[in-house]
């Protein structure tokens, strides 16, 4: 990803990481971010994650720089999609929540009634975001 190119520490920042790059790819409008968690294969611990879906049938990890085949990934770490958001309905619950997420129920029910928010990146890009812990 061209807008996450110059980042290094990657590590823990899933969540920030893929909602950077649906906020600033220019092709992110056909892309959905994805929350969700997956078993390790190490240690078979279940671990919460956001990732991108791509429009040709790969997976992007934005916090470890790293694209495999949806679905090679989704039973390899035997994923548990919680919620899938459009290009669209991630700028809006960043903008509303000023969090990249995880979202809540309350947040996410609270954006459906918050109309399309237009260049909501322009805005953003000049205002520090927090991530939630």
């Amino acid at each position: 990803m061209k807008s996450l190119a110059k980042i290094r520490k990657r590590l823990s920042r899933c969540y920030e990481l893929a909602a950077r790059a649906m906020l600033n790819e220019a092709d992110s409008d056909q892309w959905v971010l994805v929350h969700g968690s997956g078993v390790n294969p190490g240690h078979g611990e279940r671990l919460r994650h956001a990732w991108i879906e791509l429009n040709d049938g790969r997976t992007y990890h934005a916090d470890i720089d790293v694209y495999e085949p949806t679905d090679w990934f989704m039973a390899h770490y035997q994923v548990q999609v919680e919620h899938r958001y459009s290009r669209q309905e991630a700028c809006a619950l960043i903008s509303a929540t000023r969090c990249y997420g995880p979202w809540t129920d309350e947040e996410r029910a609270a954006n459906k009634s918050v109309p399309h928010l237009g260049k909501v990146r322009d805005k953003m890009a000049k205002t520090p975001m927090k991530t939630a812990g």
